[in-house]
């Protein structure tokens, strides 16, 4: 799979120069996990030399602006760490437009592909032809969140759009989840599973802990790196992170999902300070851009619109659903060339 790293303004340009046609839900890449349950697919960007790729997107110094629940509040295994469209500290950043191009056309070719018959969940419409293809559910759905539940338990419109992005765990077996620790007999409160202690498949770092000007693994104040137990205590809201998304195509029972997750490595400079190395994708001037140059993290708690908890409105599919591909071990190569001086 080709895929490559882009700014979010080389997003911008290649929708200025093809329009919708930037995007290409790429069917001849479609998958089934082995209940034949749910279906994955690329997402391809047409980048405006006309090469199409599979996007990994980078992000830097974007405020986290809601917070990652407690293990005994969490309702569901799977976590997520939001952001605004528009940040309120890195106002040039151009990630919210970028993101909300992708998922605006996404949901809108999702759409017309139902109209005009190329997909459908109903493998007995008459009307299907002899080339449909035939999915769980056409129901578009994609990280950017754009109406919420007030007080009084009615939607309205959110000013600043919600994007919300996957922090997935390792893959873990059947028989490997079993041997894993439960978190003091926990179990989430929705389904009643066991909170299992999970790693995370992306390494996260400290940008405030620095040697030798490579940032070291976030470690809890008991020298634990970060986990599903202890994340909550390190990206906290306003805190800063920066980093890439992979973006892929998942259509399962509940939706026809823009499945969007962080990838590789999360660098976070924390709003709460918590006082082995790996191959990093910045190079020099951003990295001195995100540990020298950026703006301080605000102290003062950001709420969200009219005081909704956006982390309720948010419709999660269980982790166990996902079979995404992996990623181009020749991009790993690549990667592993990039070193910080």
């Amino acid at each position: 799979m080709n895929q490559s790293i882009l700014y979010p303004e080389d997003i911008i340009k290649a929708y200025n120069t093809h329009g919708d046609n930037f995007i290409n839900i790429d069917f001849s890449t479609i998958k089934e996990n082995q209940a034949k349950t749910v279906k994955y697919c690329q997402l391809k960007i047409k980048k405006d030399n006309g090469m199409e790729v599979v996007p990994i997107i980078k992000l830097i110094n974007l405020t986290v602006a809601g917070k990652i629940k407690s293990p005994t509040e969490r309702e569901f295994e799977q976590l997520k760490v939001a952001l605004r469209k528009d940040d309120i500290n890195n106002v040039e950043s151009k990630f919210g437009e970028a993101m909300e191009l992708i998922c605006n056309v996404f949901t809108k070719k999702v759409k017309e592909m139902k109209a005009n018959g190329l997909i459908n969940d109903d493998e007995d419409d008459d009307d299907n032809n002899s080339n449909v293809i035939i999915v769980p559910n056409c129901k578009p759905q994609t990280p950017l969140q754009k109406k919420a539940k007030n007080k009084e338990n009615v939607n309205i419109n959110l000013d600043n759009p919600m994007i919300w992005l996957g922090l997935n765990f390792k893959r873990y077996t059947a028989e490997e989840e079993k041997q894993l620790e439960i978190l003091d007999g926990l179990t989430y409160k929705r389904d009643n599973k066991p909170f299992y202690i999970k790693d995370f498949d992306l390494n996260i770092y400290d940008l405030e802990n620095i040697v030798h000007k490579k940032p070291q693994l976030a470690i809890d104040d008991s020298k634990q790196y970060m986990n599903n137990s202890n994340v909550h205590k390190f990206i906290t809201v306003n805190s800063l992170i920066s980093g890439t998304v992979y973006m892929q195509v998942v259509m399962s029972k509940q939706s026809f999902n823009l499945n969007t997750k962080l990838s590789r490595n999360l660098y976070v400079k924390s709003n709460k300070s918590n006082i082995s190395s790996s191959n990093h994708i910045f190079d020099d001037s951003e990295f001195e851009m995100m540990i020298g140059k950026s703006k301080p993290v605000a102290t003062k708690v950001v709420k969200s619109d009219e005081e909704i908890d956006d982390d309720e409105e948010v419709e999660y599919v269980e982790e166990s659903e996902y079979e995404e591909e992996e990623e181009s071990n020749d991009l790993d190569k690549k990667l592993d060339n990039l070193k910080f001086k």
